[in-house]
């Protein structure tokens, strides 16, 4: 499942997971939830010193 369908043109519409419907439709509602989500990229390679070849 998709958490958005395509409409057929570059525009697109979020769907309810739960409920399959749109989100302008119906959205399901959840718990409240508190806490915080962090993502911390580290580049493991230096971009510039593989310029030239094929990864």
């Amino acid at each position: 499942m998709q958490p958005f369908v395509e409409q057929g043109s570059d525009t697109y519409e979020f769907m309810d997971w739960d409920s399959q419907k749109y989100c302008t439709e119906y959205i399901t509602q959840k718990a409240n939830a508190t806490g915080v989500s962090i993502t911390i990229l580290i580049p493991l390679i230096d971009k510039n010193e593989v310029a030239g070849s094929s990864l």
